[in-house]
């Protein structure tokens, strides 16, 4: 087995199930399509940082946005590599190595939880800034979205390392966690606290985050506090929270039938892998699409980097002749 969530034995003889052609083409697309979407994700996320740092409004939410790319770009490169694009070309190192297994969990979980934490404290700051206005404008400052990002890139990293313990080979070329109630007690609390209650909160703060701007948009004066940049770069992260809540919860009603399916036949769980992988890899690799499509604020910084400015954009032929 090779993926860090097997615990189980087979139970059947199911070799022959690596001659079924529709499994072996389902394994097939799902891994280059999983390969693809990573691809786009790190472009993507680069991208992201990039026109993120040239917005023209300052604050604790462009900077968390920055940080929340960087984040998604390491899960979907350890996901894409590791997970999908080694095995695809029959080169795992995580089965043949113990140090690979145990360093390969703990950037699993580690970039992971990275991502769900950014994005939690990224729905939180955009809380505050539709909800406080006046206040957000002094206290969401870049240097302490900096200051919140970096400790939160040091303490998850920190919370992971047992990964790096409770994670080894077994049987040879299983990649999978050890036995133990100290162990159990400090997966199912990490995954707790980073991929359980996450989804959760980002959903309640973004329906809190369209309550907010809806109410606001009735013509009071506090919503002349909230500027369209803040208002539109609102949208698209709430926008983001929702694929992100979906593809959790994708992901983890398709783990759970993975690992029934592992128990019934090992093979058949197998061909699942990289479909669930590249659900997690879409999560961290569709922001710069959301934000192009949700947010004009974006666009309009984007195409301005890139140098595209749109028809009506341009100075008229009269103009510049009379210049």
């Amino acid at each position: 087995m090779n993926s860090t969530t097997e615990t189980v034995s087979p139970t059947t003889d199911d070799s022959h199930l690596w001659d079924r052609p529709d499994l072996q083409l389902m394994l097939l697309i799902s891994s280059w399509v999983g390969t693809g979407i990573g691809l786009m994700g790190l472009v993507g996320n680069v991208l992201v940082v990039w026109t993120a740092s040239n917005f023209a409004n300052k604050c604790s939410g462009q900077t968390f946005m920055i940080w929340l790319a960087v984040a998604d770009w390491f899960s979907a490169f350890q996901a894409t590599l590791f997970n999908i694009t080694l095995p695809l070309l029959n080169f795992d190192p995580r089965v043949m190595y113990d140090l690979v297994c145990r360093i390969n969990a703990f950037l699993i979980f580690t970039t992971r939880a990275l991502a769900t934490t950014m994005l939690t404290i990224v729905s939180f700051d955009r809380l505050l800034a539709v909800s406080k206005p006046f206040w957000y404008k002094n206290a969401g400052t870049v240097f302490k979205g900096h200051v919140i990002s970096i400790a939160a890139f040091i303490l998850v990293p920190l919370i992971s390392c047992p990964y790096l313990i409770v994670t080894s080979l077994h049987e040879g070329d299983i990649c999978t966690f050890d036995v133990g109630d100290l162990i159990n007690l400090f997966l199912t609390t990490h995954q707790f606290l980073f991929a359980l209650s996450p989804p959760g909160l980002v959903f309640v703060t973004n329906i809190g985050i369209i309550f907010m701007l809806k109410r606001k948009s009735s013509g009071n004066f506090l919503s002349s506090a909230i500027s369209r940049s803040d208002r539109d770069v609102t949208i698209s992260l709430v926008v983001v929270g929702v694929l992100n809540v979906v593809c959790q919860v994708s992901s983890s009603l398709l783990l759970i039938y993975i690992v029934e399916q592992l128990t019934i036949h090992w093979k058949l769980g197998e061909y699942w892998i990289p479909l669930q992988s590249s659900i997690l890899i879409f999560n961290n690799s569709v922001n710069f699409l959301a934000y192009m499509l949700s947010s004009s604020y974006f666009r309009t910084t984007f195409f301005g980097l890139v140098g595209f400015r749109t028809h009506r954009n341009k100075p008229s032929k009269s103009t510049t002749e009379t210049k």
